[in-house]
């Protein structure tokens, strides 16, 4: 298996791309600092065009369409820990929430850009 780290990546109002990653199944470690954006999180952009969004807003976590509260301490980050195995999606976050979803078959190539929305986020380090 290959690994894949990054360390303090600023995301202003677009999303960073991730090099590297190739296929359809993937396990990913990332930590986001609180800071002033609106929206921040995960992009996976499957080879089919289908955009499956992982995204913390105002005390919820939307894992592809499916919100779930999750509330963060001020100074809290949010960790989360992905696997996508084709087409079955699971997401932890903090240790206390987990999502999984089944997602329509998609190609063989996901991309995954980090994303905030707003002002700027650090993402603390991500493997």
């Amino acid at each position: 298996m290959r690994r894949l780290v990054l360390s303090s990546v600023l995301l202003n109002d677009e999303s960073e791309l991730i090099e590297g990653i190739v296929g359809n199944t993937l396990e990913m470690k990332t930590t986001f600092e609180r800071g002033n954006a609106k929206r921040y999180g995960i992009r996976l952009n499957r080879a089919t065009g289908e955009q499956v969004l992982i995204a913390y807003e105002d005390g919820k976590l939307d894992v592809a369409g499916t919100r779930m509260p999750l509330a963060l301490g001020e100074k809290e980050p949010l960790d989360l820990h992905m696997f996508l195995d084709k087409s079955v999606l699971e997401v932890f976050a903090n240790g206390r929430t987990c999502c999984t979803r089944i997602l329509k078959t998609g190609g063989e190539d996901v991309r995954v850009p980090l994303f905030a929305e707003a002002p700027r986020r650090r993402n603390r380090n991500c493997s």
